[in-house]
């Protein structure tokens, strides 16, 4: 069953933890083409102060899309938008916990905000927020 806007309350939160090993960065270089030393080059990477190659930033954030688009709030809404910080690199191999937590329903205009956030052994390394909407006609 997929929440509706009636389901979702402040403060419920979703989570999950995905390692970004040598084969999620390889299928996203394949993907997009970004081949910066940093994700490439170990020695580049420590060259230029990071502790080796480091996830894209885009592909560290990817799994957000899942929790948003599957978990909380869910299938039945859209992403209007999501603001991203990046705080910390996150190494390749590393396990990433995922979190996300709604902070605001806005139901007059059948939205909700919520907290984002991507920690690696308790720190943070993306925080940020997303606002999504249920789309017209979804009355529930």
């Amino acid at each position: 069953m997929f929440l509706t806007l009636n389901d979702i309350r402040e403060g419920m939160e979703a989570t999950a933890s995905v390692c970004l090993d040598d084969e999620a960065v390889n299928r996203f270089i394949g993907l997009t083409g970004d081949e910066a030393p940093i994700h490439v080059d170990a020695q580049a990477a420590m060259a230029m102060g990071l502790p080796g190659r480091v996830v894209h930033g885009l592909l560290a954030a990817a799994p957000l899309s899942r929790i948003l688009g599957m978990q909380l709030p869910g299938p039945r809404t859209v992403i209007q938008s999501l603001r991203l910080d990046y705080r910390k690199p996150v190494p390749v191999g590393s396990t990433v916990l995922y979190r996300v937590t709604v902070k605001r329903v806005v139901s007059a205009v059948k939205t909700v905000i919520l907290e984002v956030r991507a920690e690696i052994g308790g720190e943070v390394a993306i925080d940020g927020t997303a606002q999504c909407t249920f789309p017209a006609g979804d009355d529930d």
